[in-house]
């Protein structure tokens, strides 16, 4: 689970499996897999580098040089080109 703040200031975990897509239109926005929606301080890219670094400590990985949010986004079939677009939708 990572940490997240929403708009008011108050902290909250979510379970980063269950995100179905996230959102930047102006707040970003984080839809899960059961409906719920979820409007957030963070932006996407630190949202990315939480789940990033979730997934590293979860499956025991190194740190690796060379890791960018592009080589994720590429591998996960997310892309994220500014933050008008969303990312984590299916095609």
């Amino acid at each position: 689970m990572i940490k997240l703040t929403k708009l008011n200031d108050a902290n909250f975990y979510l379970n980063c499996e269950q995100i179905e897509k996230v959102e930047c239109h102006p707040d970003t926005t984080v839809t899960m897999m059961n409906g719920h929606v979820y409007i957030v301080k963070e932006d996407i890219d630190i949202l990315m580098e939480k789940v990033i670094e979730y997934k590293r400590s979860f499956f025991n990985l190194p740190d690796q040089k060379g890791w960018t949010l592009s080589g994720y986004f590429k591998c996960c079939r997310f892309t994220s080109r500014n933050c008008s677009n969303s990312f984590g939708s299916r095609r």
